[in-house]
């Protein structure tokens, strides 16, 4: 009996250990076909991911393209007589397709460096190529557009600068028709010259200077070139911002004579111009005919001395150019005086910081060293 038994539990280990290992290649085969479909999905999840990238890039690139094409394209197609407005229109375009096509770089790199940057297989190896693709594609658009831009731009500051310089001389034209200067014409359009800064009468509107520009004077000015010239100014136009409207001032480049009479020939010097002095522009350019001279009447700050001067030669030399209106900044507590004379009565104190227009000067006082010079006080119009 305990041979049969033997023999019994000898078969049954056989089959114990046959089944034991049909389980272990169940479980092998299995975990096979797991990590198998693991994979399938995790590529399939990949395809998805891949194509949705490239899918949502492509399209922002190719919109990307078609702006900045319309962009450049309406740039090149502006006629040579375009307005500002017109010019103004297609910049915003531009500045726009630039600003989008530069964040449209930044997103595709920052997808590359942090979703896709270290993939080396499989639907996302495929995405990043193309990703580098639309780099590529994307790169030359914001440099086009910029290129486009800074030529707008040049002629829109052309054309304003034009618009400006002619409604400027159209303003210094109408103050010498009707004898006014810049001070008189800021208190002709309501404003008073010696308020006290900041107030209400220290300024005048942009609206009554464009009336006054419109209504005064023989030469008609359209609304669109006034609205142009004068865009650069604030809605409330304080005495000194008038007074860089209507006055220009000329820094002498090389000694040049101070004349009475616009013609040269037959015109003694009263004297000459030292480089670097400054004179007040007191009329628009003249041409001397029988020297071909370009010439205006100034007004020498330094003594006030009035005269004509020659601005270009006949050779294209300058011996003026456009400068800044000048003015002084108290630097140290100082008295201002009615006079020339140091010994003169005293107005008040100058305080430090204080900003002075200057009227004449500054120069010498005989018997002294010391410069003087006349100045206007902006705070208070103290002279």
């Amino acid at each position: 009996e305990l041979t049969k038994l033997r023999v019994r539990c000898g078969k049954a280990q056989a089959v114990h250990s046959d089944v034991k290992r049909k389980v272990s290649d169940a479980k092998k085969l299995h975990d096979v076909q797991l990590e198998a479909q693991k994979k399938r999905r995790q590529e399939a999840s990949e395809k998805v991911n891949a194509e949705a990238m490239v899918s949502e890039s492509t399209a922002m690139v190719d919109s990307l393209i078609s702006q900045a094409t319309a962009a450049v394209s309406s740039a090149s197609g502006l006629a040579s007589n375009a307005n500002v407005r017109a010019l103004a229109t297609v910049e915003e375009e531009l500045l726009a397709a630039t600003e989008a096509c530069t964040k449209g770089q930044e997103k595709i790199m920052k997808i590359i460096a942090e979703d896709i940057r270290n993939v080396t297989k499989g639907p996302l190896m495929e995405a990043r190529r193309l990703m580098f693709r639309l780099k590529v594609k994307l790169a030359p658009l914001p440099a086009n557009c910029k290129k486009q831009l800074a030529a707008i731009q040049a002629r829109k500051q052309g054309l304003l600068q034009k618009a400006q310089d002619t409604v400027e001389e159209a303003l210094r034209e109408r103050v010498v028709e009707m004898g006014l200067t810049a001070d008189s014409l800021f208190e002709k359009l309501g404003g008073s010259s010696s308020a006290a800064s900041g107030s209400e009468a220290a300024k005048i509107s942009k609206a009554s200077l464009k009336e006054f520009l419109k209504t005064q004077g023989t030469t008609e000015l359209e609304d669109a070139v006034l609205d142009v010239g004068l865009e650069g100014l604030e809605d409330s136009i304080t005495r000194i911002g008038l007074q860089c409207v209507v006055q220009q001032y000329q820094r002498c480049l090389k000694e040049v004579a101070l004349t009475p009479d616009l013609e040269v020939k037959g015109s003694n010097s009263k004297r000459r111009l030292a480089v670097g002095e400054i004179v007040e522009v007191l009329s628009e350019l003249t041409t001397d005919k029988s020297t071909s001279l370009r010439r205006a009447r100034c007004r020498a700050l330094q003594d006030s001395a009035e005269g004509w001067v020659t601005v270009h030669g006949n050779q294209g030399t300058s011996f003026l150019e456009r400068t800044e209106k000048p003015y002084f900044v108290c630097q140290a507590e100082t008295t201002l005086r009615k006079e020339e004379v140091s010994t003169s009565e005293e107005l008040r104190t100058l305080r430090i910081g204080e900003v002075l227009e200057v009227l004449e000067g500054p120069r010498q006082e005989q018997g002294s060293f010391v410069m003087r010079g006349k100045g206007k006080a902006v705070k208070d119009g103290a002279t």
